[in-house]
């Protein structure tokens, strides 16, 4: 190699090294921004949703829905009972076939009235667990600018593995799922706020009116097929 090629790739090397430098640079954080220390929270979900007063409404409001349902599913059966104890001692012929018609007919009314009756409470329990969420996001969220909080974590670290006999999935694929599914493995009580959240949750509660578009109210007060 001549003096003047050995020149050019060493001056090659340089811009190389260079380039590379600058370009890592530019991608790097800047330390102020590494060093930044994020103030985090973590809160037990399970407890929080316990606690809520907008859950204890819910399940007042649900409970009134099936109790309802209940009743009316009872005298629904009573009076076809009571419909095929008349037929039972009537005498062979077109009444008689028309009546068992008609309670056959009554029966499949019956049965659709329970199964949309069985879909109706899914939705609204489905509603409830939608609400509520919200107002844990919310409220996390009131509580997180309040505090100056940059994360708040739900704390899944006293959870315990646990896995049963299934002969669709093996023990030790349960183990690794609920495994993959955690996310906290300790968090101090000292950045726990539950009790700040539970606090800010009942609080907005009490501000706000209850919900009235959940279909609960309109469904007791609902005419039956």
């Amino acid at each position: 190699m001549t003096t003047r090629h050995a020149f050019l790739a060493a001056c090659l090397a340089i811009l190389a090294t260079l380039t590379v430098a600058t370009t890592t640079d530019a991608f790097r954080p800047s330390t102020a921004s590494m060093n930044a220390p994020a103030n985090v929270g973590v809160v037990d979900l399970s407890t929080i949703i316990d606690r809520m007063k907008e859950r204890q409404e819910w399940d007042v409001r649900l409970k009134a829905l099936e109790s309802t349902i209940t009743e009316e599913g009872r005298a629904r059966r009573a009076k076809l009972e009571a419909f095929a104890k008349e037929i039972e001692p009537m005498s062979e012929g077109a009444e008689r076939e028309s009546r068992i018609d008609q309670f056959r007919m009554q029966e499949i009314k019956d049965a659709e009235w329970l199964n949309g009756k069985k879909l109706e409470i899914d939705r609204e329990r489905s509603l409830k667990w939608q609400s509520l969420y919200r107002s844990i996001r919310e409220g996390t969220k009131k509580l997180s600018e309040r505090e100056g909080l940059d994360l708040v974590l739900v704390d899944d670290s006293k959870t315990e593995l646990r896995v049963q006999r299934n002969d669709k999935v093996p023990m030790e694929a349960q183990a690794l799922e609920q495994i993959a599914s955690l996310r906290v493995l300790f968090g101090s009580k000292a950045i726990d706020v539950s009790e700040k959240l539970l606090v800010q949750l009942d609080n907005d509660r009490s501000l706000s009116a209850p919900p009235a578009a959940t279909g609960i109210p309109s469904t007791l007060g609902a005419t039956s097929r």
